[in-house]
Parts: structure tokens; sequence; C-alpha cells
């Protein structure tokens, strides 16, 4: 008789992991989905708008116009980005060190 019960109960909390796992899931696809549409619909409303308007890309560039550009000028914009991470990092680092040192003078000044 216990070990029946010993199942029912293991069996029972499955079913409601199971049950939990399932609703977890749909929470996370009403989560996801609205802004994914929204963010579609942006996008096909500005190609769109490109398009029809027949705007010159040098004033407003369509999606697949920049989607294009990133991928056949891939190699100098990596050596771009390079060149901007290292400079941002060295500022970073600069920015510590002497914010360290005129906080540790200020201390010290008391």
């Amino acid at each position: 008789m216990a070990s029946s019960a010993a199942t029912s109960a293991v069996q029972n909390s499955a079913s409601q992991n199971s049950a939990s796992q399932t609703s977890t899931s749909r929470k996370t696809i009403a989560d996801i989905a609205p802004p994914l549409v929204v963010g579609v619909l942006v996008i096909a409303g500005w190609e769109a708008f490109c398009r029809g308007f027949a705007i010159p890309s040098y004033l407003f560039p369509a999606p697949s116009q920049i989607a294009t550009v990133f991928v056949s000028d891939a190699p100098a914009l990596m050596k771009a980005l390079w060149v901007t991470l290292r400079v941002t990092l060295i500022a970073l680092t600069l920015a510590v060190v002497i914010g360290s040192a005129v906080a540790f003078l200020f201390v010290q000044s008391r």
C-alpha cells in the first residue's frame, strides 16, 4: 500500500513538473513573440518606405542595402571595429587608473 502511494506521489510530481515546463515555455513564447513581430514589422516598413519613396541610400539606406554592404565590406568593417575597440579599451583603462589615483589622493588629503 505504501509503495503504491509513493508511486502515485512520484507520478503526480512528474505530471506537475511537466505542466510547469509547458507553462514556462508558453510564457516564454508569449514574452518573445510580440517584440519580435513588432521588430519584423518595423524593418519591413522601413524597407517599404525606402523603396516606395525612392529614398537615396546616402540619406536613409534600406535594411537590405545595409546587410549587403555589411557582407561585402566585412573585412574592412572588422578592421575598423578592432581599432575602435582598442581605443575604447585604452580610454577605459586610463579612466580607471586616473580616477583611482584621484580618489586615492582625495582620501589621503583628510
